[in-house]
């Protein structure tokens, strides 16, 4: 399976953050994985990265929709006012156990590339992103 170099993956259930953790570095789909509790840890990293190491910024992002202290949908707002595309693409992947039909219509945005994969991801979730995402996947 080729990689991505850097992956975030956001979700507030701990143990989902270390079971996508350990299959996304087992089936070397990322080199590096970075998880976080919640959506405002993660902005905040994301800020640092811009200030100090641009050439650190991830390669892939997934996000819980339901999460404390700040949701899936206001990492979003706020990733998007960091204006990362003009940086690098970052495509961001909601990962939720259940979406529905309403919520699916907030997805579109102007700048950054959102997807959907349901929760929890597989073997067969990561190939599918592997092979939709090839130019920026790595050999």
């Amino acid at each position: 399976m080729e990689m991505f170099q850097k992956v975030i993956i956001i979700d507030d259930n701990e143990i989902d953050n270390l079971i996508h953790s350990r299959l996304v570095t087992e089936l070397k789909f990322g080199k590096q994985v970075e998880a976080y509790s919640n959506g405002k840890a993660a902005i905040l990293h994301l800020r640092e990265l811009l200030r100090k190491q641009k050439q650190t910024l991830p390669d892939i992002i997934f996000v819980d929709l339901h999460m404390p202290i700040m949701d899936g949908w206001a990492f979003i707002q706020e990733y998007e006012k960091l204006n990362i595309h003009l940086y690098k693409e970052i495509p961001v992947y909601i990962l939720s156990c259940a979406i529905y039909t309403k919520e699916v219509s907030k997805l579109k945005s102007n700048f950054i590339q959102i997807n959907f994969v349901p929760k929890p991801l597989t073997v067969d979730a990561l190939e599918e992103i592997l092979k939709k995402h090839s130019k920026v996947a790595l050999s």
